[in-house]
């Protein structure tokens, strides 16, 4: 077996155990046993590890962080939210059940990634810039962020509908899951800025311009200020509860579609990124 092949298998495996430990999640809310919980944790764990180990195979066998193609940023991105929520988790057990909503979001992530191309390819001059660098590592912290924020949006949502059952009075408070919420949201939108702005300095160091209003630029403007709206009714107008989870699964929508949806059907300047 030759070594792309061991990372494949690696990173199949990676999605088994992501979707094993998201049906575990499912049947310790649906049948509210907390022991379906810890399980998928530790399988969650488990599949945390061979990805980690598919990444620097890759790193190792390119030569270059694993961030430059479509099968290796959609792999960052799914490894970055399930290291979060697991960190998170691990040290918050009553934010476990969260994984009902990040396990299933990073198995469709998992997916675009193994349908990209896996052939190792050598860095571009283009690529080799410290703002490039700082515009891939700060992205995939975004869809990290940005991905715990909508879990916790989720099990408030969850929650609030059967909070009079034993079983929900053992997950966080909804006070305690929308203030989670609030702060995932804020610590991706420091970084989708961060996003933005590096994008932009690494534009002008390549093609001598900051901003060319392409197709992924623009959304990726749209995506900065509907959280930013989020966060600007959540600070100045005092959005709580429902209505604030709502707003964020909503502004959610918007990432999904136009980091996964539409490079699909639409040619850019980062299309080949996405190939």
């Amino acid at each position: 077996m030759d070594i792309l092949m061991f990372e494949l298998v690696l990173l199949w495996s990676t999605a088994g155990l992501y979707l094993l430990a998201g049906i575990l999640f499912g049947y310790a809310i649906a049948l509210r046993k907390e022991a379906g919980g810890r399980r998928a944790m530790i399988i969650a764990s488990a599949g945390l590890l061979l990805h980690s180990a598919a990444l620097l195979i890759r790193w190792a066998i390119s030569g270059h962080p694993p961030y430059t193609q479509k099968y290796e940023i959609y792999s960052v991105s799914a490894w970055t939210s399930v290291l979060l929520f697991l960190t998170l988790a691990w040290r918050r057990v009553k934010l476990r059940l969260m994984g009902i909503v990040i396990m299933p979001l990073s198995l469709p992530v998992m997916a675009v990634s193994l349908s990209g191309s896996p052939a190792v390819t050598t860095l571009s001059p283009s690529l080799r810039g410290i703002w490039f660098h700082i515009h891939a590592i700060s992205n995939a912290l975004t869809a990290g962020a940005s991905i715990l924020a909508v879990g916790a949006s989720i099990l408030y949502l969850i929650k609030e509908k059967r909070a009079g059952l034993q079983f929900y009075k053992k997950i966080s408070s909804l006070d305690v899951l929308d203030e989670y919420a609030y702060k995932c949201a804020a610590f991706g939108f420091i970084f989708w800025s961060m996003t933005v702005i590096s994008g932009a300095l690494w534009a002008n160091n390549t093609w001598g311009r900051y901003w060319a209003w392409d197709p992924i630029e623009t959304w990726s403007l749209i995506t900065w200020f509907m959280f930013g709206l989020y966060l600007h009714m959540r600070h100045f107008f005092r959005w709580r509860g429902r209505k604030a989870a709502l707003l964020l699964c909503a502004c959610f929508c918007s990432p999904v579609f136009g980091l996964v949806l539409l490079p699909l059907f639409i040619e850019s300047i980062h299309s080949g990124y996405f190939q």
